[in-house]
């Protein structure tokens, strides 16, 4: 999950201008961008940052709720393999207080549309947000 961070200032502004609007679903908002070949940074497939706001608590509560997006995210991060974008995860109030595998199935169905959106859907696959 390292190599696949987004980690500068300066990349999370670029992937918000090239996303345009923000996508959202039942426990997270997201951006998903193409990267340009002319700001392709080292890491050749997708890169995920993940912000949560200072209004869904404390430190405490922030960090647990990075530390399991983070994890869902490493579980899934093959859905976006290949395709050179960048995805950043903004968690709703929500994501406080539901469980850990209704927030796996929310990253996961992110990742399907972000990968039908930028680079194609795969076959099987839904892009679809459920409920």
């Amino acid at each position: 999950m390292l190599q696949h961070r987004l980690r500068k200032h300066a990349d999370y502004q670029r992937a918000y201008a090239a996303a345009g609007r923000k996508q959202f679903g039942k426990l997270l908002a997201y951006f998903a961008a193409p990267r340009a070949a002319e700001t392709r940074s080292e890491t050749p497939g997708p890169r995920v940052g993940i912000t949560v706001p200072k209004a869904l608590g404390g430190a405490v509560d922030r960090n647990r709720i990075k530390r399991r997006l983070r994890e869902c995210v490493r579980l899934h991060i093959d859905k976006l393999e290949g395709l050179p974008v960048d995805v950043i995860l903004h968690p709703k109030r929500t994501v406080k207080d539901c469980d850990y595998a209704a927030l796996d199935r929310e990253v996961a169905i992110t990742f399907r549309a972000a990968a039908a959106k930028l680079g194609g859907s795969k076959p099987g696959t839904s892009a679809t947000f459920n409920g």
